[in-house]
């Protein structure tokens, strides 16, 4: 992976790698995502996997609904509680 390549964000959207930190072992990407005007980090080893908030395919915004409805379940089992 290098400068200028899309990544996607979770929450922000799409995006690119603005600048690259060159590691041995896993290099660490500075990522900027002009629609939200916010700047993010990730390494190579997860973007390549996929498993942090910033992956080379567009993401699903299932995870923001799935915590509302966690949120919601905790918010029911304690205010039965009085």
């Amino acid at each position: 992976m290098k400068q200028y390549t899309t990544v996607y964000h979770i929450e922000f959207g799409k995006g690119y790698i603005l600048s690259v930190k060159y590691r041995r072992g896993n290099n660490l990407f500075f990522c900027y995502f002009p629609k939200a005007k916010a700047y993010d980090f990730t390494t190579e080893r997860e973007l390549s996997i996929g498993s942090g908030n910033i992956t080379l395919k567009k993401q699903i915004r299932s995870s923001k609904s799935s915590e509302m409805s966690i949120e919601d379940a905790i918010t029911s089992l304690f205010s039965g509680m009085g």
